[in-house]
């Protein structure tokens, strides 16, 4: 009986340890794909090339600046994404822009 005991306390336990999980998780944000989709049609290899707009890689700007810029654009050069990406899928925006190694 008393091994009865163990075993039913064990499955308890973990059924309250997995209740404490958050079940639905958001998966991590792929900076370089966003990049790709949001970014790569004017800024070239994913941002290591100049293309119809600058090459992004060893940029002077600030993470924060980057941001900004993300969000609010740059009037007659590019449009802001506020409305269209979250503000995690613009923090890891810029932080992907900010990683890019700049030119030897």
């Amino acid at each position: 009986m008393p091994r009865f005991a163990i075993v039913l306390l064990a499955i308890c336990c973990a059924s309250a340890a997995a209740a404490g999980e958050p079940q639905d998780a958001p998966p991590p944000i792929n900076a370089k794909k966003l990049f790709a989709r949001h970014c790569g049609w004017c800024h070239g290899a994913y941002g290591l090339a100049a293309d119809k707009a600058p090459r992004l890689a060893g940029t002077t700007m600030t993470e924060e600046q980057v941001r900004a810029r993300i969000e609010d654009g740059a009037p007659g050069e590019m449009p802001g994404f506020a409305n269209t990406l979250s503000a995690e899928q613009v923090d890891a925006l810029a932080r992907y822009i900010k990683s890019l190694p700049a030119a030897p």
